[in-house]
């Protein structure tokens, strides 16, 4: 039956179903379970307060001339708007409109579509092309496509894709001083999330990988620049080490190709450089290992070793292939391309690896031997040559007079000189 009581409430079956005006402002509606509104639409010309759970089983649209709000609000405990769906092939989502067209979107997608149930996805539009980012109970974040992939064998947890440059990541700084944007990598021998546990020597910091995709997976890597910790680290003390890595042909994971140690040295085909004397630029290999240097007009020199020595070679196709030699920017030493070895003036040949023996040029194109510190004697430009001390041949010795080996001086026999 139907009861207006005394206490202003126009009461339905029992005294837990009614609707009462507390004050002049207010109108509550109460009832045990549920309370239903079967209308084609229902106009709300102020505040809707819930303070239980309200099922809605079509649209609910609040619409206001001026600014439109809907507010969630506790003054105690949580406050959380549930979009639930029935099952991982449904959608639900918010939806941002303009005009009644879709502008944003942001929920889970149909796992009948291009969806996946459960991904958390916001896009522009009701497809997969349209999607923005996606981000799946993994924590992994892909933009522009809403699937993630693994690379070189590992799921990251960022991942940026696009069938154009905006395929990419930047990173700019704008700031009235002398610095600039950052990327930085890191590692801990933490086992949770911002630990700072000291890692140890050979530890691997972070890298840089080039990833190609070959018809099969992206898990072929063409080059790699890798940091390790090189050395015994401690508290503000981390040597590291940088290798950088190619990968050769028939291959898919890179060779480390270039090391650069802590300590400045630097290895080229091969991982621990080490120097008899120093340090500096190591090259080595299971064949000729050789240095060039390219100038202008094609110039070329090269260094290389190989098992029987250490090679030199100078080039220039359009002026001779002279090889010089200077110290304090003068030349020393110049061979041409006849093999042709020439001193600069007044430049000494000390055969002694000393100071006491040597060959020199002085004055009036005469060459000077000089012996124990004192000259011995010299050639004149005439070719005749001045001794200014006694010239003793060793017995049995020969002196040659052609520079080959048919016309020379030499004792047969005590006290018998022999000309031929």
């Amino acid at each position: 039956g139907l009861l207006l009581n005394g206490t202003r409430q126009l009461q339905f079956n029992d005294s837990s179903q009614y609707i009462n005006a507390p004050s002049a402002a207010i109108l509550d509606i109460n009832a045990t379970d549920e309370i239903e509104l079967n209308a084609t639409a229902v106009d709300l010309n102020g505040t809707l307060d819930v303070s239980g759970t309200s099922t809605f089983s079509d649209t609910v649209t609040i619409t206001k001339a001026a600014h439109t709000e809907l507010r969630v609000d506790s003054s105690s405990g949580g406050a959380n708007i549930d979009v639930d769906k029935s099952a991982a092939d449904q959608n639900a989502t918010v939806t941002f409109q303009t005009g009644g067209s879709d502008n944003w979107s942001i929920g889970t997608r149909d796992s009948d579509d291009w969806g996946d149930g459960t991904s958390l996805m916001m896009g522009t539009g009701s497809s997969a092309a349209n999607t923005k980012f996606a981000l799946n109970t993994s924590g992994v974040l892909t933009l522009g496509t809403v699937t993630a992939d693994a690379f070189y064998g590992a799921t990251s947890k960022l991942q940026v894709e696009a069938v154009d440059g905006t395929g990419s990541i930047s990173a700019f700084r704008d700031s009235n001083d002398a610095n600039g944007a950052a990327l930085y990598l890191g590692s801990s021998r933490g086992t949770a999330v911002n630990s700072d546990t000291i890692v140890q020597d050979d530890d691997h910091l972070g890298s840089i990988y080039w990833i190609a995709a070959d018809g099969t997976d992206r898990t072929s890597v063409t080059a790699a620049i890798e940091s390790y910790i090189d050395g015994t680290p401690g508290a503000n003390d981390t040597p590291g080490r940088l290798l950088f890595r190619t990968t050769a042909d028939g291959a898919q994971t890179p060779t480390t190709r270039m090391t650069i140690l802590a300590d400045g040295n630097i290895g080229i085909g091969t991982y621990a450089p080490s120097f008899t004397n120093g340090g500096g630029l190591e090259l080595r290999g299971s064949g000729i290992q050789t240095v060039r240097l390219r100038g202008q007009s094609g110039t070329i020199c090269e260094w290389w070793a190989q098992t029987n020595g250490v090679y030199i070679n100078a080039e220039n196709p359009s002026a001779g292939r002279n090889l010089y030699l200077q110290t304090n920017s003068t030349t020393a030493l110049d061979i041409d391309s006849s093999q042709n070895v020439s001193l600069k003036a007044t430049g000494k040949l000390y055969l002694d690896g000393g100071s006491n023996t040597y060959l020199y040029e002085s004055a009036g194109d005469q060459m000077v031997f000089v012996t124990g510190g004192t000259t011995a004697g010299y050639f004149t430009s005439s070719q005749n040559f001045v001794t200014a001390a006694d010239v003793m041949i060793a017995a049995t010795k020969k002196l040659y007079l052609d520079g080959g080996g048919n016309t020379y001086i030499y004792e047969a026999s005590a006290d018998l000189i022999k000309m031929y």
